[in-house]
């Protein structure tokens, strides 16, 4: 509602491996990954270059990717993407607004909206990868926690070295520990 719009893509920065990752759906419904390299496309360009795009005529524009269209499927006619950075200034997510309604083109009033709307948004992913990792180190503590509790009960030196290669085991997810 908010850009009056056919439908919008969230791409997740994968800063690692210098792309973009959403998941979609094709024109029958069924879910589709779909993965955009940093640089590539309207949605890589706005990812490498923090910079707003406002393409009324997508397959008319150089750095349109018809691929995806053809994956799934749609078609583009304009395109609205928008960087979303984190509280930090970082770019965590793309987000890409496609084909206004009634034949329309996006307009100024839509880049603010976005931009607005992206800021919150930014935060908001932020936020959840902070938790996360915070749910993630929480585990590995009450692991390592654990793997102490059972060092301590142990009657001779096999079952320490037992315990110790099922801790390494687990904690570095590793397939063979040898102590």
């Amino acid at each position: 509602e908010l850009l009056d719009c056919e439908k919008v893509t969230l791409f997740l920065v994968f800063e690692e491996l210098k792309e973009l990752r959403a998941l979609g759906t094709d024109v029958t419904g069924k879910s589709v990954l779909i993965k955009v390299k940093f640089g590539v496309g309207i949605s890589g360009t706005v990812a490498q270059t923090g910079e707003m795009m406002n393409i009324p005529d997508a397959y008319a524009d150089p750095l349109f990717n018809p691929n995806i269209d053809k994956m799934t499927g749609y078609r583009t006619k304009g395109v609205l993407s928008c960087a979303i950075a984190d509280m930090s200034g970082k770019n965590v997510a793309v987000l890409q607004a496609l084909n206004k309604n009634n034949e329309q083109q996006f307009t100024a009033y839509d880049e603010r909206n976005l931009t607005l709307f992206g800021t919150h948004l930014g935060n908001t992913i932020a936020k959840a990868k902070l938790h996360e990792a915070a749910k993630r180190e929480k585990e590995r503590l009450t692991t390592l926690y654990n793997y102490f509790k059972l060092i301590n009960t142990a009657d001779d030196v096999v079952q320490v070295l037992d315990t110790v290669s099922s801790a390494m085991h687990e904690l570095v997810c590793a397939q063979h520990a040898f102590v």
